[in-house]
């Protein structure tokens, strides 16, 4: 179906910039504290959040040697290119 190649479409680049996605939202939550939009607390809390999703997929492709991981349900899963 059109709609799932699509959605699926963007696989063979997202899995090149996981790092740099989890790099950026860490920069947009900084900035969302700076403007007070988020308190200390609760920017750390995500950033830290951000940096262990961060580590656990680096961990889950050195474990499984895959190329390609994806978050579903809260958990780190394998998909074939």
């Amino acid at each position: 179906d059109k709609q799932v190649y699509n959605f699926n479409a963007s696989i063979s680049f997202d899995k090149r910039f996981f790092k740099q996605d989890i790099e950026g939202s860490i920069a947009h939550v900084v900035m969302l504290g700076k403007q007070g939009i988020l308190t200390a607390a609760e920017k750390d809390k995500i950033v830290k959040g951000l940096e262990k999703a961060y580590e656990k997929m680096l961990e889950f492709k050195r474990k499984n040697n895959s190329k390609v991981v994806v978050m579903r349900e809260n958990k780190i899963v394998k998909i074939k290119p």
